[in-house]
C-alpha cells in the first residue's frame, strides 16, 4: 500500500476514533503501530515499538517530574515555601513593584532548592 494512502486513511481513522471518545494516547498508539505494521511488516513494528517505548520511559526527563513534584509537596507541607516568600517580601515589599519582586525572589530560591529554575 502506498505511504500517502496509509497516511490519509490514518487521518480518517484518527478522527473517527477521537469522535468515539477514545483516549488520545491509545489512538496514537494504535495508529502508529498499525501504520508500521502495514508499511514495514509485523517484525519491524514489534522491534520499533519496543525500542521507542523503552527509550521513552528510560529517559532522564521523566524521572525529574515526580521528584520535582515531591519536592514541591515537601516545601508546601514543611512551610519553607511560605517562609521563603515572607523573607523575600520583607526585603523588597516596601519598594514599588515589591510584590512582583518578592514572587520572583521566592521562585528563584525554590528553583535553587529544587535544582530547576525553569520549572518554577
Amino acid at each position: 500500500m502506498d505511504r500517502e494512502l496509509v497516511g490519509l486513511i490514518s487521518i480518517g481513522v484518527l478522527f473517527v476514533l477521537l469522535l468515539a471518545r477514545l483516549p488520545v494516547a491509545f489512538v496514537m498508539l494504535v495508529l502508529g503501530m498499525g501504520g508500521l505494521w502495514i508499511l514495514k511488516g509485523p517484525t519491524a513494528m514489534l522491534f520499533t515499538s519496543a525500542q521507542v517505548m523503552y527509550s521513552t520511559f528510560a529517559s532522564y526527563s521523566l524521572v525529574v517530574v515526580p521528584l520535582f513534584t515531591w519536592m514541591g509537596y515537601i516545601g508546601f507541607h514543611s512551610g519553607i515555601s511560605e517562609h521563603l516568600y515572607d523573607a523575600a517580601y520583607k526585603l523588597v515589599g516596601s519598594l514599588k513593584g515589591g510584590l512582583a519582586m518578592a514572587t520572583s525572589m521566592a521562585c528563584a530560591a525554590f528553583g535553587a532548592i529544587c535544582g530547576s529554575t525553569t520549572a518554577t
